[in-house]
């Protein structure tokens, strides 16, 4: 029960939208009820056309040809998710224009930036900050895919620091974004960015399962330099056996035929074929090595493994 938006009463009888309306005054039909009437009217029709909006943009892009035309619809994109917040709509409405235009402008964003280089991310990096923005999706993703692709295109140095932790900022809940920044990982060695302190950082927030995800990027591309990143975090005598433990799921599925848990990552793209990634195999001398460092510092947790085990059995159940 509310108070009538005419006469002030305490009433449950009519109502529209977030406002109620007592009988009597619904019954008079006055010039308030009127406007009241029209207002909602029109907020219906707004939220109707917020709602189709990722479906137009969805179709505009289709027929894209341009840059220009791209970055004009990422804005759209964000203008409308922005007015659904501001109207207080309904989460479906929000949850329909990402449900609707997020792949397509992922894929029309990493498309423009094949064609124009780092340049064109990191203009709109800037122009879109992390949590100032609606829906940072379609850029993380495009940022992410671009990162795996210049890795295996070019050298570290050529991806910007700036891509790296913009990657990063995603780090801290669970969520599409915060899967695609587990990408930072194919950053490793590079000389501006410091990847094992940003796993560091994530252990000490409660985010290990974030530095689990980017730590298992850096074996598909360098299983020996995974690995040494792994065994040094096992040897540390300031985390704790359940950490450590943690941490050996970055190794627990990869490999895995039944889980390629790499399939997942990023989102809306098949990178092992963008790349001509041929699959993973275990080196057996990096195997080897692994299996020793986790015997070693996990010795109570292997001892209950029932016979041989193989790294998918160090999976969480």
């Amino acid at each position: 029960m509310g108070r009538c938006e005419i006469c002030g009463k305490q009433t449950s009888s009519h109502s529209l939208d977030e406002f109620v309306v007592c009988h009597s005054c619904w019954e008079e039909d006055s010039k308030e009820l009127q406007d009241l009437k029209r207002g909602y009217k029109k907020r219906k029709k707004q939220l109707k056309e917020i709602e189709v909006t990722g479906e137009k943009i969805a179709e505009e892009l289709m027929d894209v040809r341009s840059v220009e035309q791209v970055r004009s619809l990422l804005q759209d994109y964000q203008q409308n998710l922005n007015l659904s917040m501001e109207m207080d709509a309904e989460r479906d409405i929000f949850l329909k224009i990402l449900d609707d235009a997020c792949e397509p402008l992922s894929n029309k964003l990493f498309d423009a930036a094949k064609e124009e280089g780092w340049s064109f991310l990191l203009e709109l990096i800037d122009k879109h900050p992390p949590f100032d923005t609606p829906d940072s999706m379609p850029i993380v993703n495009a940022v992410s895919r671009y990162v795996i692709w210049i890795r295996f295109k070019k050298e570290v140095e050529d991806i910007p620091i700036e891509a790296l932790e913009y990657l990063t900022e995603f780090n801290d809940e669970p969520t599409d974004m915060w899967e695609d920044s587990f990408t930072c990982g194919w950053g490793f060695d590079h000389p501006e960015f410091d990847f094992v302190g940003e796993l560091e950082s994530a252990i000490e927030k409660g985010q290990i399962f974030w530095a689990v995800g980017a730590l298992e990027q850096v074996f598909y591309f360098e299983q020996e330099k995974g690995a040494d990143i792994l065994i040094d975090f096992l040897r540390r005598e300031d985390l704790t056996e359940d950490e450590k433990y943690d941490l050996t799921q970055s190794i627990a599925l990869i490999g895995d035929k039944e889980w390629e848990s790499s399939e997942f990552v990023p989102h809306y793209w098949d990178w092992k074929e963008a790349v001509g990634y041929d699959g993973f195999e275990w080196d057996k001398e990096v195997k080897s090595t692994l299996r020793e460092a986790i015997e070693e510092e996990l010795e109570e947790r292997v001892s209950e493994m029932v016979g041989e085990w193989d790294f998918c059995d160090l999976a969480s159940r």
